[in-house]
């Protein structure tokens, strides 16, 4: 494990876990993928992208993601600072959300432009670790809140919207067993619960069509 892992980031907690789905150090997904590989420079090129998606700031995203492609001209560079956690404030108790991923702040703001801009880079649409906050916040890769539950959090119609056409599951539940819809309507995010109730409905329905497709042919 190489001590250089801060680049202008938190240091991770202690002790340090290890991920449940590739049973390495959490910090391989912390820091998007092969920390082992990263220098101080890159990390601070890689907390660039997610500052300036926590900040809402649009013109300094494609700035920090302009700088990685000049310096590496690697895809996978670039996907990997897309996919770095950047420190949260809602606290511990806050399922698991200690850290997000730069889409999920884009979501968080609601800001599609940057929520498309990120996806292009290779942002992880789909991304859910999290800390287990009834496990001691042990790290756990998947079952966390995801980019669509979050701006459905924030009652983001259009930004849930775009996510959801882009190909997030409106179906997927997180740990607690919430649906992004759950999570707007915890928020009394009316509007926002009712299109996701819609593309819910949808989803099952092209789900259910080639079973009836199928009992049919079978009757024929």
């Amino acid at each position: 494990m190489p001590s250089r892992i801060s680049g202008g980031m938190r240091n991770p907690p202690a002790p340090m876990p290890t991920c449940d789905e590739c049973a390495r150090s959490w910090c391989c997904c912390f820091y998007g993928g092969g920390c082992d590989e990263v220098s101080d420079k890159e990390l601070k090129m890689r907390d660039a992208v997610s500052a300036a998606a926590r900040g809402n700031d649009y013109k300094g995203l494609p700035q920090a993601i302009s700088v990685i492609n000049k310096e590496f001209g690697n895809p996978a560079k670039l996907k990997a600072a897309c996919n770095m956690w950047a420190p949260a404030d809602d606290g511990p108790e806050s399922k698991g959300l200690l850290f997000m991923t730069a889409l999920k702040w884009a979501a968080q703001h609601g800001n599609v432009e940057m929520c498309q801009l990120l996806l292009k880079s290779g942002a992880n649409l789909h991304t859910s670790s999290y800390f287990d906050p009834k496990n001691r916040g042990r790290f756990r890769p998947s079952g966390g809140l995801q980019p669509l539950g979050r701006a459905a959090q924030y009652g983001h119609t259009a930004c849930a919207k775009f996510l959801v056409e882009a190909g997030a599951d409106p179906n997927y539940r997180d740990f607690s067993g919430d649906s992004a819809a759950d999570l707007a309507g915890k928020e009394g995010r009316q509007e926002c619960q009712k299109y996701l109730w819609s593309v819910m409905e949808n989803a099952n329905d092209k789900q259910q069509r080639p079973e009836v497709q199928s009992a049919e042919m079978e009757r024929d």
